[in-house]
């Protein structure tokens, strides 16, 4: 038996029917509005895993909240009661704390000794907070302005 040979002609109105047939199955797809399973499927675990690492997060930061809670209970004993208390507030990804003191003992303090202090208390912060960001704020308990405040690249701005 003889193969018959096909014509160029025939050749290429083989491809362009083949390629016309994707194209309209791909258009029909469109026009249905439903994508394939396996995009739907895909979208799906994307969003449940997205999330899930959303739900993770602000559990893990709940958890930082409540850690750095139950740390500072003591700090009115341990500061012989210049710390009256502390109080974290989640931002947007930093947690931003006020740390109130006693008016008293922090007029009577040189600015060294303020800045000693506020450092310290920021480095236990730190550690609570681990591996999270935060940025303190020293409070006067009475007055409820601001005596000292963390600069941007270390150390604090000692207001009064």
């Amino acid at each position: 038996m003889e193969k018959k040979k096909t014509s160029k002609f025939g050749r290429i109105m083989t491809w362009v029917i083949g390629i016309l047939v994707l194209f309209i199955v791909g258009i029909v797809i469109l026009i249905s509005g439903e994508p394939p399973k396996s995009i739907v499927e895909a979208e799906a675990k994307e969003k449940a895993a997205a999330e899930q690492a959303k739900a993770d997060k602000k559990a893990e930061r709940e958890a930082l909240v409540a850690k750095f809670n139950e740390g500072t209970v003591e700090w009115t004993e341990i500061t012989e009661g210049v710390v009256t208390k502390a109080i974290i507030e989640d931002d947007a990804g930093m947690f931003e704390v006020g740390v109130y003191v006693d008016e008293t003992a922090w007029a009577a303090s040189t600015d060294s000794e303020k800045e000693s202090f506020a450092a310290s208390i920021q480095q236990r912060i730190d550690t609570l907070l681990a591996p999270a960001d935060s940025y303190v704020f020293v409070f006067s308990e009475q007055n409820g302005d601001i005596v000292a405040q963390e600069k941007g690249l270390g150390g604090f701005d000692i207001k009064r």
